[in-house]
């Protein structure tokens, strides 16, 4: 009987790891897993990584033609909205940031890595890392006019 709780327990426990939400700062880079969870630390905003959709990254030891790029499906839910769902690239090219509500997420990377020759990379294995800011107002300080005319010389 003993062995029985135990062996429950523990084909439980993963699942009962990632149905716990991950409480993160705001500005401090996290980790996630697919289908593990984040919750802003005194915010309202519950954030999944649900996977990586594609993978075209150009694997190390290859010589490519572009960088490729993993494609990674986040979803956030706010209290008194509707869950939203988006893709972040890691190319530059495409959107690595979208904007949940008054937060910004940032896609900062996709490990592992692919390798040429190497196994194909499983699904579960990957580890996306992100991190969410409020967004604020841009500080510019105007340029002086002397400045700006020089630019027209």
């Amino acid at each position: 009987m003993i062995r029985l709780i135990t062996a429950t327990f523990l084909l439980t426990l993963p699942a009962l790891l990632f149905a716990v939400p991950l409480p993160v700062n705001l500005g401090v880079p996290f980790e996630l897993g697919p289908g593990q969870s984040a919750e802003v630390i005194g915010g309202d905003l519950y954030f999944v990584f649900n996977g990586i959709l594609e993978d075209s990254r150009c694997p190390y030891g290859a010589v490519c033609v572009w960088e490729g790029d993993a494609e990674a499906e986040v979803t956030g839910d706010l209290p008194g909205e509707i869950q939203i769902t988006r893709v972040l690239h890691t190319s530059a090219i495409f959107s690595q940031s979208c904007l949940m509500g008054s937060y910004q997420i940032y896609l900062l990377g996709v490990e592992p890595y692919p390798v040429l020759g190497g196994p194909p990379i499983d699904p579960a294995d990957y580890l996306a890392t992100f991190v969410i800011v409020i967004p604020g107002p841009v500080d510019v300080d105007p340029l002086p006019w002397g400045s700006v005319k020089a630019l027209y010389r």
